[in-house]
């Protein structure tokens, strides 16, 4: 009926609160087995090599932090009192010419070759990084207080709105680099607003990532998805994944080393086949 909202809610749910020390975040790793580890035979060969890399990874990256001189921003204890502004990267504003066409996907490619462009709605059109960097007095005296960037990380397929993540350890060449990222949060800091990174751990995108095993329908794949959530929320830490119904992922060439491993993801078929909720 013209002029009706419909609201659908729905139960909001959390884990315990768990306090944990510093020294306690960074040994985790080597003490707790994954929720969903499986043992798997790649698996078990490289999942604590993997764990190593990380804890690495983080204190590279703190040592990095702390050679800026730059100064952490505290998130504030409530945000209902801030005014977000929402920034589609690849919209927004192009403020580096040079890096325009460097990740593009391959259909805007060959249409920019026979200069027909059927599908310029789904093009990238070169905003990035710089672009907002650029903008930062400009949404500051619109009274911003957050900027919420749209997904920023490498996806491979070059899709322009970046929800496809490929490696969350890299930026994608589109949009800059991370150095380019850490001196527009520095910036943003220093002009007193704050910025939130859209980070999707839900799902992964890669050429040539599919789905190896036998197609058990919609019903079976809902099915099985459902029990992991259940598997996740309503057992201990440890607990095994029920394997009826889980194929298993062929990789393909361009996910990270760090993504391939099995017990990192549901397998319960082709997510054209999943339909949230039944």
């Amino acid at each position: 009926v013209e002029g009706t909202t419909t609201t659908t809610t729905a139960p909001l749910r959390t884990c315990s609160p768990r306090p944990m020390t510093l020294e306690e975040a960074h040994m985790a790793g080597s003490t707790m087995a994954s929720p969903f580890y499986l043992g798997a035979e790649e698996d078990s060969l490289t999942l604590q090599d993997l764990l190593d890399w990380s804890r690495r990874r983080m204190s590279e990256g703190e040592a990095s932090f702390a050679s800026t001189e730059f100064q952490r921003e505290a998130s504030p204890k409530s945000w209902e009192d801030e005014v977000f502004y929402s920034i589609l990267v690849d919209r927004f504003a192009n403020g580096d010419i040079t890096n325009d066409n460097s990740n593009i996907p391959d259909f805007q490619r060959e249409q920019l070759k026979s200069k027909k462009p059927w599908s310029v709605q789904r093009w990238r059109h070169g905003g990035d990084l710089h672009g907002v960097k650029s903008r930062l007095s400009y949404l500051r005296d619109l009274g911003v207080t957050v900027l919420a960037l749209s997904p920023i990380f490498l996806n491979s397929a070059g899709e322009y709105h970046g929800s496809c993540t490929t490696d969350l350890t890299s930026i994608d060449s589109n949009f800059g680099n991370k150095e380019l990222l850490r001196e527009l949060v520095h910036d943003a800091h220093t002009l007193g607003l704050k910025v939130v990174l859209d980070v999707q751990v839900n799902h992964a995108c890669g050429g040539g990532l599919k789905y190896l095993g036998a197609n058990s329908g919609v019903d079976g794949v809902s099915n099985c998805v459902l029990s992991t959530g259940e598997t996740y929320w309503d057992s201990e830490r440890g607990t095994p994944l029920n394997e009826f119904g889980r194929g298993r992922l062929g990789f393909g060439d361009s996910l990270p080393s760090f993504l391939r491993h099995q017990s990192f993801f549901t397998r319960c078929g082709p997510a054209k086949l999943y339909r949230p909720g039944g």
